[in-house]
């Protein structure tokens, strides 16, 4: 594990998962090293692998938000949104809610997800991770104006029209995933 997880960070998800399996193959109880597979998996790609790693590791008793968040991309990479979604129901006051707000609008509920995301942006002292996720999420919903209002907050104008352009083509984009802080976006390749 000491060594899937610096693999994991550096981008080698293949040799990450090979570690990952033998951490979890001499330790097969432990919550953290499942946790740890699953998310190897999640950024490997292998994302029906993902969710079996990341449920034993939640039924090992993981309930961190980086679980929960890596079991709902697998999740929405494999069109379960609905499974997605009462997930991040289920553990909205575990999820911070600049991810929470993020998730939801990757898994398709576009009205939850600005609801969160609205409200976590107006609290004084919000940080600017948080009002481009709320940019973001009004961009997947196709409210271009108030998204480019939004993200102007926090950029120049050279930088808002690259981060403009940049989710019109995540917008096109029927299973695109976004790397939330400490996950992997990735593709939609699944497990074959």
């Amino acid at each position: 594990a000491d060594k899937a997880r610096p693999a994991l960070e550096a981008g080698k998800a293949s040799k990450a998962v090979g570690l990952a399996e033998a951490a979890v193959a001499g330790s097969p109880r432990d919550a953290g090293f499942r946790a740890l597979l699953g998310q190897a998996y999640l950024n490997d790609g292998r994302f029906a692998s993902a969710s079996a790693a990341l449920t034993e590791a939640m039924e090992l008793g993981a309930s961190d938000s980086n679980t929960i968040l890596s079991l709902t991309l697998s999740q929405i990479a494999q069109g379960k949104n609905a499974e997605a979604i009462a997930l991040l129901t289920r553990h909205r006051d575990t999820v911070p809610a600049s991810d929470l707000g993020l998730a939801l609008a990757l898994a398709g509920d576009a009205e939850g997800s600005l609801y969160v995301l609205g409200q976590a942006a107006r609290v004084e002292g919000a940080e600017a991770r948080t009002r481009q996720n709320f940019a973001l999420a009004l961009a997947l919903s196709g409210r271009w104006a108030q998204a480019r209002i939004v993200a102007s907050q926090d950029l120049s104008l050279d930088k808002l029209e690259g981060r403009m352009a940049e989710w019109s083509k995540l917008a096109e984009q029927p299973h695109a995933q976004v790397r939330v802080p400490g996950l992997a976006g990735t593709g939609a390749q699944q497990d074959a």
